[in-house]
C-alpha cells in the first residue's frame, strides 16, 4: 500500500514476470502460489490513520503472512500445521489495541481454527 510518492517494482518468478508502478492510493498484492498480481485503489486517509495509530489491517492476506506479522509484533512463534489454513485469505482490522489472543480468536471465528500453546510457540490447525 502506498501513501506518498510512487514506486516501481519487478516480479520475476516462474509464474509471472512483470514490472508494476503504483502511486498514492494504490495497493499491490502478489500471490506467490498462483502468480497473480493485483493493483487496486484504497482510501489513503483511512489507512494512514490506522497505521499511525498502531492499528492492524489485513487486506486479503494469507494466514501465513498474518502469522509472520503477528510473530514480529508480539514476539512469539506461530506455526500453522494446516496447509489449508495457511493459504486462507483474511480480511480483518484491529483498531483497539487487541491482544494476540483476541486477534487470533477473531480471525479463527467461524473457521474451526484450533490453537494450542507450548512455551512461546503457538500452533494453529
Amino acid at each position: 500500500m502506498l501513501f506518498d510518492g510512487s514506486v516501481s517494482f519487478g516480479i520475476d518468478s516462474e509464474k509471472l514476470s512483470r514490472t508494476v508502478k503504483i502511486e498514492p492510493g494504490q495497493v499491490a498484492q502478489y500471490d506467490r502460489n498462483t502468480g497473480r498480481l493485483e493493483v487496486s485503489g484504497c482510501n489513503r486517509g483511512v489507512y494512514r490513520a490506522l497505521c499511525e495509530e498502531n492499528a492492524l489491517y489485513y487486506y486479503n492476506l494469507s494466514m501465513r503472512d498474518i502469522a509472520r506479522d503477528l510473530e514480529q509484533r508480539f514476539g512469539v512463534n506461530i506455526i500453522i500445521t494446516s496447509p489449508v489454513l495457511a493459504d486462507t485469505r483474511i480480511f480483518a482490522m484491529f483498531t483497539n489495541n487487541e491482544s494476540l489472543d483476541e486477534i487470533l480468536s477473531a480471525i479463527g471465528a467461524g473457521r474451526r481454527m484450533k490453537l494450542t500453546r507450548t512455551d512461546n510457540t503457538i500452533y494453529l490447525k
